[in-house]
């Protein structure tokens, strides 16, 4: 009974990490659509040749937004680890008292 109390706990944990990420995932994705954009004006003002300036600008800025995701995802997972191991470690106290419970009775 208390661990199928425990579990909806997880599972409701796991489920807001997982709309976390998916918010996230639109975010980066919203970003990427933006500087995209950007690169397009740059070429669009360049006449349609993409210049040497504008291919390190796209280049860079493809680059940041790799490097920033990775770190986010880093971030996320560091988090949610650390936030399982509390939930395990709770989760082994609880056990741990009912069975001196059904010891001593």
């Amino acid at each position: 009974m208390a661990d199928d109390g425990f579990r909806k706990q997880l599972e409701a944990k796991e489920l807001s990490h997982a709309d976390f990420i998916t918010e996230l995932r639109e975010k980066y994705e919203l970003r990427v659509a933006e500087h995209q954009h950007k690169v397009t004006l740059t070429m669009t003002l360049d006449e349609g040749n993409l210049s040497a300036p504008a291919t390190l600008i796209y280049d860079c800025i493809s680059g940041l937004q790799v490097d920033t995701v990775e770190q986010e995802m880093r971030e996320l997972l560091l988090e949610r680890e650390s936030s399982k191991r509390l939930f395990e470690d709770q989760l082994k106290k609880v056990n741990e008292a009912f069975m001196t419970l059904q010891q001593g009775v």
